[in-house]
């Protein structure tokens, strides 16, 4: 990852690479895959707890911009939101 600031008046930080690459893809996964919080399997294989969670294999998943698809995981609290739950929240309607 790479990052500097950018502007004169009004500076800004900014980041570029391939980890923010593909953190913006998986983003991206999480409308496109209807869930509302994706995690790739190596996010996932760093973690010491899931206690509370859930893990649902999603199988690997192309990104653009990705040469090879990333094994990908949707994550949800237990008893918690849902991806049908959170889908009128995104379009702007309250349930």
């Amino acid at each position: 990852m790479i990052s500097g600031e950018i502007g004169d008046t009004k500076r800004e930080i900014v980041f570029h690479g391939d980890v923010m690459n593909t953190a913006a893809r998986l983003e991206q996964a999480t409308r496109d895959l209807r869930r509302a919080f994706v995690a790739s399997s190596d996010a996932v294989s760093g973690l010491t707890s899931i206690d509370g969670y859930t893990l649902e294999p999603l199988g690997p998943q192309l990104l653009r911009g990705r040469a090879a698809p990333i094994d990908v995981y949707a994550v949800t609290e237990r008893g918690g939101y849902t991806a049908t739950k959170l889908d009128p929240l995104r379009r702007g309607t309250s349930t």
